[in-house]
């Protein structure tokens, strides 16, 4: 970004050295400010801004040789605004891909979440009715102690219970 607003510059009659104080200033990196302000320090001494950015080390090789080409053609503006459109472009790709992996990846683990809750209740079910159906499980029904020995569930013929036929007569 600070080298496409360069360009601008450039296009606006500024010149390399000031663009490149300008966008010393533009970082935020104090480490990249540094290095910037010695590559001004070479464009100001005669260096080509090439050269002088070549030395950062900081500058990707594929840029460089686009720039030597813009420098060497005279036409060094329109060189780093094709320069910044490319980079723009890759820079979106990868955000898109990343955010496409990113939503993949999210939609994957609520899936798995969902999955295990329903597997849980499924399982919980499932046991309930092995539990119900188990050796000794009825045997509330009929007054003796089983899985649920408070649970007391009175036979039709069954006296004490009030609602029982005769058990008001």
């Amino acid at each position: 970004a600070p080298f496409a607003a360069d360009c601008q510059r450039r296009e606006n009659g500024v010149t390399t050295a000031e663009a490149l104080r300008l966008t010393e200033r533009a970082v935020n990196n104090v480490s990249v400010q540094a290095t910037l302000h010695e590559a001004t320090d070479r464009v100001i001494e005669g260096s080509s801004l090439c050269a002088s950015l070549q030395r950062t080390g900081l500058i990707p090789a594929l840029f460089l040789d686009r720039l030597a080409v813009g420098e060497q053609t005279g036409k060094l503006a329109p060189s780093l605004r094709q320069i910044a459109q490319s980079y723009q472009v890759d820079l979106t790709r990868r955000l898109q891909n990343t955010t496409k992996l990113l939503s993949g990846a999210v939609l994957f683990l609520t899936f798995s979440f969902v999955a295990f809750l329903a597997y849980a209740i499924v399982t919980a079910l499932h046991l309930g009715q092995r539990v119900r159906h188990a050796p000794g499980a009825g045997t509330a029904r009929r007054g003796g102690r089983g899985v649920f020995p408070l649970v007391r569930v009175g036979r039709q013929d069954d006296q004490s219970h009030p609602a029982a036929p005769g058990a008001f007569a």
